[in-house]
């Protein structure tokens, strides 16, 4: 059974305006609510929208590289270049930057070829986020110009073996028994 109590008029008016505030502030909290729902909706819709998602990235931030501890050797990999040459820049840089460091360590390199090789492994070896397995991070600039780094803890392997230097020494060798003055283009 109900109890009744008896609430004098006075206390009814402060309740009533307790109430009202609690009212206020929960329908303050409610459209809080409903923007923050609205936004996170929004959000999902653009990250399904596009391909990847852009990450910004501050390039001060960006852990330092360890620098080159091997001579430019051109029967790399193009990954492996590649990764010599942002070590050598020692910051984020440009595919036409990457290029022109490889040119100056291997002056028998096609400049177009060389552009066409590196875009593509870059297209495919590298990711805006830090999640993926990819060896390089893209950074998009405002200008729409990409710039390329090492990812942070990545070890690109050395896919240089002992084998591969005695052969280049052997050509090199071979090279000047058939044309002496090619000994000036010794590349070790």
């Amino acid at each position: 059974m109900p109890v009744q109590i008896f609430i004098p008029t006075k206390q009814i008016e402060d309740l009533i305006a307790f109430y009202e505030v609690k009212l206020k502030d929960i329908k303050q909290k409610k459209k809080d609510l409903d923007a923050e729902e609205s936004e996170i909706k929004s959000t999902i819709l653009q990250l399904k929208s596009k391909r990847y998602a852009t990450v910004a990235v501050n390039v001060n931030e960006l852990p330092a590289l360890e620098p080159n501890k091997s001579v430019y050797y051109n029967k790399w990999s193009w990954v492996k270049r590649i990764e010599f040459a942002i070590r050598d820049a020692g910051k984020p840089i440009t595919t036409n930057e990457i290029v022109e460091i490889l040119m100056k360590h291997d002056t028998q390199l096609d400049k177009r070829k060389a552009v066409t090789s590196v875009s593509s492994i870059l297209s495919i070896k590298s990711s805006v986020t830090d999640e993926t397995d990819k060896p390089f991070i893209k950074i998009e600039e405002e200008k729409g110009r990409s710039k390329y780094y090492i990812k942070h803890g990545k070890e690109i392997p050395e896919d240089v073996t002992l084998l591969d230097v005695v052969q280049q020494a052997n050509d090199f060798i071979d090279s000047i028994i058939i044309n002496p003055t090619k000994a000036d283009d010794n590349p070790f």
